[in-house]
């Protein structure tokens, strides 16, 4: 009677675990997330790598420049999203426009004397809203395999002990 059960609650789990990998694959097609994972040393001493970060999308007139300006995540025209501080904006012919710069970079992502090489506001993703240390460290693209690896050993033996019988029925059987 024992095994049954353990075998419906031992599928009902792996049952679970697809629809969630179903539904966060899909999901995560339609709608961006507000975590960013920080993988350069560029924004130290503000932020480290491994910190991650939660941004928002907002209006372009809204962000902020200057030494202290707002940190933005943009997409570049190739590569990955990059986190650094805008230093400056302009507003040319209806479209914002954004100097930005890594406070650990000594130069400007791009031409300063050109405005048509700064972010475009459509290539804004977010704005910073805050940080938390450390905590995207098994999400950065390096450590990432070992992460899913992780999760997958756990997975194959939170299954295999829910299939096993349990040792107290067993411990009670040698008792008798």
């Amino acid at each position: 009677m024992g095994l049954p059960s353990k075998l419906k609650a031992g599928a009902f789990t792996v049952i679970a675990v697809v629809v969630l990998v179903v539904l966060a694959t899909t999901l995560s097609n339609f709608i961006s997330s507000p975590w960013y994972v920080v993988e350069s040393r560029s924004m130290e001493p503000v932020l480290h790598v491994g910190d991650l970060v939660m941004a928002v999308p907002v209006s372009p007139e809204e962000i902020s420049a200057g030494p202290q300006g707002d940190i933005i995540i943009y997409q570049p025209p190739v590569g990955k999203p990059i986190i650094h501080r805008v230093i400056d904006k302009a507003y040319i012919d209806g479209t914002w426009f954004f100097l930005t710069k890594g406070d650990n970079n000594l130069f400007p992502d791009q031409d300063p004397y050109n405005p048509y090489t700064w972010v475009s506001e459509d290539h804004v993703i977010a704005k910073m809203l805050f940080s938390i240390p450390l905590v995207g460290f098994p999400f950065l693209e390096s450590v990432k395999p070992f992460t899913e690896t992780v999760l997958i050993v756990a997975l194959a033996y939170l299954i295999f002990t829910s299939l096993s019988p349990s040792r107290s029925r067993s411990a009670k059987k040698s008792r008798r």
